[in-house]
């Protein structure tokens, strides 16, 4: 039977071992080489844009959540303001006017006016998608002066549409679609993202009058 003293060097020693081992380290996996160098790994942008979205609508980073922000009018404070407040069935209707709209808006200054807003317009903050191409692309064999002129008669068109709306709703979609003025969406949608809502509803009331 070991002594008292003999126990109580067991013990030191056994507290030295403790202190002194090496803590188990989990294995990394294996990093890729090309052409003998270490590769880095990028991650997947739609990954990033997907995830800031959801951090954004205030979801969590899932499977289903990232693909429903992946959807289109998610791109602007306006489109986070449909998908909050908005019937599913709701939404692609009223975001097709807007984006209509904003086209018709961004044709006229480009082609006939000769300028272009900052900052860009809504359409252009879109997720990263593969390069594709789109087989219903077709040449626009209109001459110069005929895009010209189709330009002022779609704007015009819009102006007939946003004439019929109060003149607050009328900023408050211009402030959307340059995404300037106050702010639609922070955390949830803000009293000027709900205002923006009823004014599009109002413009696509008045597209379905006399469209």
């Amino acid at each position: 039977m070991a002594s008292k003293a003999e126990r109580l060097r067991r013990k030191k020693r056994a507290s030295l071992d403790e202190l002194c081992a090496v803590p188990s380290v989990a294995r990394r996996e294996k990093q890729a080489r090309q052409n003998g160098r270490f590769a880095k790994v990028e991650e997947d942008p739609r990954a990033a844009f997907l995830n800031a979205r959801c951090r954004r609508f205030g979801v969590d980073q899932t499977d289903d959540n990232r693909n429903r922000m992946s959807a289109v009018h998610l791109c602007c404070d306006l489109g986070f303001v449909l998908e909050a407040a908005c019937k599913p069935a709701d939404i692609s209707p009223l975001w097709d006017v807007f984006s209509r709209w904003c086209r018709a808006e961004a044709v006229y200054r480009a082609r006939y006016v000769g300028q272009r807003e900052q900052p860009a317009s809504a359409a252009l903050t879109m997720v990263p998608e593969p390069m594709e191409t789109d087989p219903s692309l077709t040449v626009d064999v209109r001459s110069q002066d005929e895009r010209d002129r189709d330009a002022v008669s779609g704007w015009m068109r819009w102006q007939g549409f946003l004439g019929h709306l109060p003149a607050q709703h009328r900023t408050v979609l211009h402030n959307a679609r340059r995404q300037d003025g106050p702010v639609l969406w922070s955390g949830a949608a803000t009293e000027a993202g709900l205002l923006a809502l009823e004014a599009l509803r109002g413009l696509a009331e008045a597209e379905g009058r006399r469209g």
